[in-house]
């Protein structure tokens, strides 16, 4: 039995200032944020590990009559014979909308597009449920398959507004009520002979808006009901993380690619599929201290609307720890 807790302070502040030096943040630019949470791991038996917690969180200024949330959780494991394994757990969750959200205002006219924040969203709230089974073989080879339920109230999601200039501009709204479900497939391999291999699958089961169901079937209507897709939810996704230790060196190699399927925007326009790769290398420099280079978006897939964004990225990075 033991007890994990902690606490978390955040304050945030933007500026955003006119060429007369006027604030033009609308909404104001700041917002302090308290969040305390705690969890308890019990074994009641050697096979069994339950894990129940709470978080609550306070924040001012006060946003849509509201100036705090409790989010409890509950999360178990049973381990079974030959390496097989259950996991379930159900959360409510709780996520203020980002400054970005709120107050971006992004004049990408030259790309076709601008982005401009929405300073009256609400938080979003939700409820989720997951079931998994975990097999795991041998220490180098384990699998995973996942289940999963999100119900979620104002959800934050994109819009479309009226244009300037003929430029069309983008926004962010709050849906009543939406829901996704889906099934995760994970499978690690490795490390053999300094190869190691992550390849994740994601099927994307619903992604629905159900804000315009009826009151007697709030959430899981039919279209001729009510419901809609939510927009830019890819039906299939797929990631693999593949990496190399050079014995003689240290030195990690390592490769990445993403690829997601086509996602509808609305009932006629899809956003076309699309695949983006990463190459690098993370090296040990001194004790304590690491040093990565990789290059991101290496075939530079580009979508001039839906992205990815144009361009190979090049990144250095120095790590102490």
């Amino acid at each position: 039995l033991s007890l994990a807790t902690g606490l978390v302070l955040t304050r945030q502040q933007a500026t955003r200032e006119n060429g007369d030096g006027e604030d033009t943040l609308p909404g104001g630019g700041e917002r302090d944020q308290a969040s305390i949470y705690a969890e308890v791991l019990w074994r009641p038996i050697e096979q069994l590990t339950l894990i129940p917690g709470v978080r609550v969180d306070a924040y001012a200024p006060a946003v849509d009559d509201g100036s705090n949330a409790i989010g409890p959780k509950i999360a178990a494991r049973l381990d079974l014979p030959v390496g097989f394994a259950l996991r379930a757990s159900y959360g409510r969750g709780f996520r203020l909308p980002s400054f970005e959200e709120r107050l971006l205002r992004f004049d990408h006219s030259e790309l076709g597009y601008i982005v401009e924040g929405n300073p009256d969203l609400k938080p979003e709230k939700s409820h989720g449920v997951r079931g998994e089974v975990l097999w795991k073989l041998w220490p180098e080879a384990e699998l995973s398959v996942e289940s999963y339920l999100n119900m979620l109230e104002d959800l934050i999601g994109e819009t479309s507004s009226d244009s300037e200039d003929g430029t069309p501009v983008f926004s962010y709204e709050n849906r009543a009520r939406a829901y996704t479900s889906g099934v995760n497939v994970r499978a690690a391999l490795g490390p053999w002979a300094g190869l190691g291999l992550d390849v994740g699958y994601q099927y994307l089961i619903n992604a629905v808006d159900s804000s315009s169901c009826p009151s007697d079937n709030p959430w899981f209507c039919t279209p001729e009901e009510g419901a809609v897709s939510l927009p830019l939810r890819p039906a299939h996704s797929l990631d693999v993380n593949a990496r190399f230790r050079v014995e003689a060196t240290g030195t990690v190699i390592f490769l990445r690619g993403d690829w997601m399927s086509e996602r509808p925007l609305d009932a006629v326009s899809v956003a076309p599929a699309s695949f983006v790769t990463a190459f690098g290398l993370r090296q040990s420099l001194f004790e304590h201290v690491e040093g990565t280079v990789s290059v991101d978006n290496v075939f530079d897939a580009y979508h001039p609307i839906y992205g990815p964004k144009p361009g190979r990225a090049l990144m250095v990075g120095v790590r102490a720890f």
